[in-house]
């Protein structure tokens, strides 16, 4: 499907964007000139342009670490995106010990972020803050709090590694990064 693309369309160049490994590989081996808008899966040597996750996530737990978190839920979409692997790989160096850092996966629409995190907070020993990948995970979260009438960071502390221009319209404005 990809050479049919690719005949199909004039292009000099490729934007590589939330590709899986399999297609940023494909391009690779092609010697299709392309760039990657996110991470390459480790074995891909094509250009890429993007924040860094990694110490991002590191410096969001090493300032959940100073105030004193020891669980910390890291929300993320149900995609194997090696920018999510690197924000991963930032908040462990925070925090090594494998028990702090609660995977919580969620599958894209908003009442799925708030059954997941509805769970995680039902667990013997739940997190105290989240780390959300997504803007549009913070929405489902404060909204859900919301209802059910829990406050940030009384009852749990957030965290977002992405940036939208609308976080300025909320009070308090969220701590976020890109």
């Amino acid at each position: 499907k990809l050479k049919i693309l690719l005949n199909d369309t004039k292009a000099d160049a490729w934007i590589l964007y939330q590709c899986p490994g399999e297609i940023q590989q494909w391009f690779n081996e092609q010697k299709v000139p392309a760039l990657i808008r996110g991470y390459p899966s480790p074995e891909v040597e094509i250009p890429y342009i993007d924040e860094d996750w990694e110490a991002a996530a590191y410096h969001a737990g090493t300032l959940l670490k100073r105030n004193r978190h020891q669980r910390i839920g890291l929300l993320m979409p149900d995609t194997k995106l090696p920018g999510l692997a690197a924000t991963e790989r930032g908040l462990r160096k925070a925090f090594p010990d494998p028990e702090t850092i609660i995977p919580i996966i969620e599958k894209g629409s908003a009442e799925n972020v708030a059954l997941s995190l509805s769970r995680t907070l039902r667990l013997k020993d739940p997190p105290t803050a989240i780390v959300a990948t997504r803007a549009r995970q913070l929405l489902a979260i404060i909204t859900w709090m919301a209802q059910n009438q829990l406050s940030i960071p009384q009852n749990l502390s957030l965290i977002t590694i992405t940036s939208e221009p609308w976080f300025g319209h909320l009070l308090p404005k969220p701590t976020h990064y890109f």
